[in-house]
């Protein structure tokens, strides 16, 4: 009985010292995942500060003399997300060459620029929702009613040469394209009614209608493309944090009005909302 009683002692503190040792590294378990997750929080806490760069011209970009309102409509678009979201935003001015390079050495969190997405891009980066579009738009006379791509086929469509939008276009065998290399060319063509219609880039298309055939010639379409300034940053897990932030921001200030007051303060065009009809070629 004595032989019984201290086999079943043993058998207990086998017991007993297994589940010591399980409770102890179940709890060193817990204090590890804490510190993770907390680590991981905080490197991408709300509190922190972003450095945000902005190149001080904008080289690569026709902004046909409104570089100051583009850059200021930026800054002040970028301070109402950041108030909108409770963000913390620094934004420095560098040299157009030096924006990518500060960006890969983490001296930014995140730049401003007119960077696309595409594969190769979006391996390395993660982009925002374009903030101010740019892309090619669809330019008629004011009597045209011409407005979708399925009533191109046909027709006479004046493009520039150097268009990053001619090459998808031309898959449509239906349309007639017509290279310039003179957006006023362009222009006093569809005037004088010898090609039907015209493709241009937004801007430069607004300002020169507006200066020269007010009433005469009309942007059709919203922008075909995606193509725009948005924020850039590192495909990390802060790079993406800020880009959705920076994103659900930017929706929130078109929704209340914010964004169009902007756009009218710095005298800039929501080319988003320019035209509705829009649908991009077919591929």
């Amino acid at each position: 009985m004595v032989g019984f009683d201290k086999e079943l002692k043993r058998d207990m503190d086998k017991i007993l010292r297994k589940k010591s040792s399980f409770y102890f590294f179940i709890g060193i378990l817990i204090i590890f995942l804490f510190f993770l997750f907390r680590g991981c929080s905080d490197s991408v806490s709300k509190d922190q500060l972003f450095h945000i760069g902005r190149q001080n011209s904008w080289p690569s970009v026709n902004l046909m003399g409104k570089e100051k309102n583009v850059a200021a409509f930026t800054d002040e678009l970028l301070s109402a997300i950041a108030m909108k979201e409770h963000l913390n935003m620094s934004l420095t001015l560098t040299s157009p060459n030096d924006l990518m390079s500060k960006l890969q050495d983490s001296q930014f969190d995140a730049i401003i620029t007119n960077l696309q997405p595409e594969p190769a891009i979006e391996r390395q980066y993660v982009l925002s929702n374009p903030f101010f579009l740019l892309g090619p738009v669809m330019v008629v006379p004011t009597e045209s009613e011409l407005d979708t791509w399925e009533e191109l086929k046909y027709k006479i469509i004046g493009i520039m040469s150097q268009s990053p939008i001619l090459l998808e276009i031309s898959k449509d065998a239906s349309i007639r394209l017509k290279l310039y290399d003179d957006i006023p060319k362009v222009l006093s063509d569809l005037f004088e009614q010898k090609i039907d219609g015209a493709i241009l880039p937004a801007l430069p298309a607004y300002i020169y209608i507006r200066s020269f055939y007010p009433g005469q010639i009309k942007i059709a379409t919203s922008p075909l493309n995606k193509d725009g300034l948005r924020l850039v940053a590192l495909k990390t897990d802060s790079g993406k944090f800020l880009i959705d932030e920076f994103n659900k921001g930017l929706a929130e200030i078109k929704t209340d009005g914010i964004y169009q007051k902007l756009i009218d303060n710095w005298g800039l065009v929501d080319f988003e909302h320019i035209g509705q009809n829009s649908q991009p070629p077919k591929k």
